[in-house]
């Protein structure tokens, strides 16, 4: 099984965060290879067409949903319904950007890999957890 590409979104995140409270939590990894971090989201049934990864760039967020089905594209279509969701927290003291990311899916994994800047000892890894895990909630 060959991985697809999903293209990243930039800005509005009110549609995910609408479905976001009735979606489960996908479990995650982060790996830091040094020069870039891939986060590997564990996401039964994610396929490229129902993925959507949007980066917030004020937040410094990006925001990771897996629809049911392929996003509604008309009134007329079938309710939205949001099967996976997970945010993170990428700031910019960590130089990941998430507006540089790489999204690949296969097989219900999705991989972001996120190419980093510089960045110094004192830059905590532990930044990038998604905020429901940074403030311990």
């Amino acid at each position: 099984m060959a991985s697809s590409v999903v293209a990243l979104e930039h800005g509005q995140t009110q549609h995910l965060l609408a479905f976001a409270a009735r979606a489960k939590v996908p479990e995650a990894r982060i790996d830091d290879t040094g020069e870039r971090l891939t986060i590997t989201v564990q996401a039964p049934g994610a396929e490229a067409h129902n993925t959507e990864v949007r980066w917030d760039e004020i937040e410094q967020q990006l925001f990771v949903g897996v629809w049911r089905a392929a996003p509604a594209t008309s009134p007329s279509s079938p309710p939205a319904e949001l099967a996976w969701f997970r945010s993170f927290h990428l700031p910019q003291c960590g130089g990941a950007g998430g507006a540089r990311a790489h999204i690949t899916v296969e097989g219900g994994a999705i991989r972001i890999a996120l190419p980093k800047g510089r960045r110094t000892l004192s830059d905590p890894l532990s930044g990038l957890l998604p905020p429901d895990e940074s403030s311990g909630l």
